[in-house]
């Protein structure tokens, strides 16, 4: 009889340290749980790969030269190089050539930068063949035409092909053999004479074929009388002066009326 109670206490004393095992292995992985973040907090502290943070700079704003890049690719702007029409001069800024409603393109080296859009040649160079004023030379190429910022048509033959615009100021050669500043020498050909920016006209023998418009005239012989270097003697004629490619103004007295121009 003694034996029973004594196997009761074993089997309870067996279960008893069973539930303690068991009540451990559950507090210790209750506190591992605990020490361990879960996988939310975890995304959460972490920022986001496709947000950027607030410390961030900003963008910065697109410089003029990016403007003018973004402005050449609108549609009335998107001229092929080779039919450029020259509105500018080599090195003008973007902020001048859009003050002269052109558009800018400085992407590539050796072309056009400012140049008249589609619609500004459609409207400048639309002229009857029978109004149109030679700007060029027999041969002429269109790119070289466009160049001097002149419109070219090849579409009626025997016309004049590359001719001034609507804009452009025809009478800027209208200069007489006597008032004529050389820009060349004897025998210059249309071509190079019109490569330098100059005018040609050889209807008149023996005199100046390649000479200095007005305005480009009054731009380099704008030379005060103290630092006007002398190109002749004092009793030169203008005709002589101008043959030599220098400047002559004789309305201030006892000052040199035969001068070098501006560089």
């Amino acid at each position: 009889m003694a034996a029973k109670p004594l196997l009761l206490l074993a089997v309870a004393l067996a279960i008893g340290l069973a539930n303690s095992r068991k009540h451990n292995s559950v507090l210790k992985s209750s506190e591992e749980s605990a020490e361990q973040p879960s996988v939310e907090e975890e995304s959460a502290e972490e920022p986001s790969a496709e947000e950027p943070s607030a410390e961030e700079p900003s963008a910065e704003e697109p410089s003029a030269e990016e403007e003018s890049v973004e402005q050449s690719h609108h549609k009335d702007c998107l001229v092929a190089v080779t039919e450029r029409r020259d509105c500018g001069y080599p090195g003008i800024s973007a902020r001048e050539c859009r003050k002269r409603r052109c558009c800018y393109d400085a992407r590539e080296a050796g072309t056009i930068w400012c140049f008249h859009s589609h619609r500004g040649d459609k409207k400048e160079c639309s002229l009857n063949p029978k109004e149109r004023s030679d700007c060029g030379y027999s041969g002429i190429s269109a790119e070289e035409c466009r160049r001097q910022g002149c419109c070219f048509d090849s579409s009626t033959p025997g016309k004049n092909l590359c001719y001034y615009s609507r804009s452009q100021d025809k009478s800027q050669c209208v200069l007489t053999p006597a008032q004529r500043r050389e820009c060349g020498y004897k025998g210059i050909s249309a071509k190079e004479c019109n490569s330098r920016g100059c005018c040609f006209d050889n209807r008149v023998p023996e005199e100046t074929w390649c000479y200095f418009s007005k305005q480009q005239d009054r731009r380099k012989c704008s030379v005060k009388p103290k630092q006007r270097k002398e190109c002749g003697k004092p009793t030169i004629s203008s005709e002589e002066c101008h043959k030599r490619g220098c400047c002559f103004d004789s309305s201030i007295p006892e000052v040199t009326w035969c001068f070098y121009h501006r560089k």
